[in-house]
């Protein structure tokens, strides 16, 4: 079960709400290729979340006519099951001792009930560790726009196999195709313990390279390229969870994989994680 907070304005109290996650029905999950998608914006003009998730839209989104709307606007559209919202919230997971929060994407269907919580979602996908000032996810997303697109396309060819609660722990199958091209590995992803180049490349034998987050820009245009992106802490270094994956830059998930942090176990890609897709 995970609670949500839809992100508002600081000016605007937040809207608490609580939901247990579940997976959608086969007709609610197809329901979504027939709506309409509102793309819900922060209220804050000045959002780098804005300018850059309206770009991915613009390039990429083809599955579904769209719209933009503001957070104000997302109570008014909500309730019709022909709409379906792309929105960030903050999450906290229920039963869960870690009291971390996180901003995730979702892909939300509406319904006429009286909380989110109750509104069917077909997609979500963690961006950042709520208290974190760090958006490391920035450069990701064109890379997370089409991954969006690739995922429910692929359920929607096999939703009776596909639709299950940890949807991206089949992409592990793929990982074996990380070797076939060059790796990234921003230095900003990976925990202590693997944190410098002559470590990494003591660790993986394939072709890679070594950069810096504000290199990522760089290098996500053109041939296919394979890049590490993780959530976690960052510099509030609080008990919370950190994802892992591994992309490449048309979309495509290669790997799935968290754990809990801790000082002993780092906020990033681990060793012994490296060594997963070094096999």
């Amino acid at each position: 079960m995970r609670k949500f907070l839809l992100i508002i304005m600081v000016a605007i109290i937040p809207l608490s709400i609580s939901a247990k996650k579940y997976i959608p029905s086969k007709d609610v999950f197809l329901s979504f290729f027939n709506s309409h998608t509102y793309v819900v914006l922060p209220n804050n003009p000045f959002s780098e979340y804005n300018t850059t998730i309206e770009k991915a839209i613009k390039n990429n989104w083809t599955i579904t006519d769209y719209s933009f709307i503001k957070e104000t606007e997302f109570e008014k559209y909500r309730k019709d099951p022909k709409n379906s919202f792309i929105i960030v919230t903050h999450d906290k997971f229920e039963n869960d001792k870690m009291p971390a929060s996180y901003d995730f994407i979702n892909i939300m269907i509406g319904k006429n009930v009286n909380d989110i919580d109750q509104m069917p979602y077909v997609f979500s996908f963690p961006l950042k560790y709520t208290n974190s000032e760090n958006e490391l996810y920035i450069p990701f997303m064109n890379t997370l726009v089409l991954f969006m697109q690739n995922h429910l396309n692929k359920i929607k060819e096999n939703p009776d196999k596909l639709l299950k609660a940890d949807m991206f722990k089949p992409y592990n199958k793929e990982k074996a195709q990380i070797k076939s091209g060059m790796l990234y590995f921003p230095l900003e992803y990976m925990s202590a313990e693997v944190n410098s180049i002559e470590k990494i490349d003591s660790l993986y034998n394939h072709k890679h390279s070594v950069i810096n987050n504000s290199d990522i820009n760089k290098i996500m245009a053109g041939e296919q390229i394979f890049i590490i992106y993780k959530v976690g802490p960052e510099e509030c270094k609080l008990k919370s969870k950190v994802f892992k994956y591994i992309f490449d830059n048309k979309g495509n998930m290669y790997f799935a994989a968290k754990h809990n942090y801790s000082q002993k176990a780092g906020d990033g890609f681990l060793i012994k994680d490296i060594k997963r897709i070094n096999k």
